[in-house]
């Protein structure tokens, strides 16, 4: 039950709801309008854009919801879009609309980390599901970072001796032969242990190795 317990604390925080923001960039008004109007009797949140410049100026890293996305724009294209909110570090999932675009648009757009691709004209229920099934992946990516980026802040809070003896043990070593590779004594050793595991949230190696594994040790 304990175990469980710390499980539990460092898979923490709770996985937020889904939100109901959703991006829409056509050059073509009344297609803006007209999905505007459906997806918000819907309950969405909409924005609509003629340009993928437009888009660009509202939107930041930090902007949660999906991006219903035409191929063919005034200005840059769907494609470069794509690209541009890439470098610019802005993951919200894409859905792609294209009037009979070629296979290796198609391809260059899921390259580009596109969820789904309909071909114009697109009915309602497709354009419907795949607004639902980009907001759940999206709703999964932000979940993941942030258990990633409050797992990485625990991990820096141990001490540099601690980290050693933390790695060592999700390597499979024991406390004595920890002790002799980072020669020190055995006690101590077992006590840099058990901070690892209460800084840590765990209450056994197996749970430290589930825990490591989240790690993002590039932050």
């Amino acid at each position: 039950m304990g175990s469980e317990v710390a499980k539990n604390r460092f898979d923490s925080p709770s996985p937020p709801p889904p939100s109901k923001n959703v991006f829409i960039v056509d050059d073509d008004t009344r297609i803006c309008r007209f999905l505007e109007e459906f997806l918000g009797s819907r309950g969405y949140d909409v924005a609509t854009y003629c340009t993928g410049e437009a888009f660009l100026q509202d939107v930041t890293p930090h902007s949660r919801g999906c991006l219903v996305l035409d191929i063919l724009l005034s200005g840059i294209s769907g494609l470069e879009l794509q690209e541009r909110m890439n470098r610019l570090g802005i993951h919200i999932p894409v859905i792609i609309l294209s009037a009979r675009g070629s296979v290796s648009t198609t391809v260059r757009a899921m390259k580009n980390g596109a969820v789904a691709c309909l071909e114009k004209p697109a009915n309602l229920t497709e354009i419907l599901t795949s607004v639902q099934e980009a907001l759940l992946v999206e709703k999964e990516r932000r979940y993941e970072t942030t258990l990633r980026e409050s797992i990485m802040q625990t991990y820096r809070q141990l001490s540099h001796r601690e980290k050693e003896v933390c790695d060592l043990l999700v390597k499979g070593l024991n406390n004595r032969e920890i002790a002799a590779q980072l020669n020190m004594g055995l006690r101590t050793i077992e006590r840099d242990k058990q901070m690892v595991f209460r800084k840590t949230n765990v209450a056994s190696v197996a749970e430290l190795v589930k825990f490591y594994v989240k790690l993002d040790r590039k932050s």
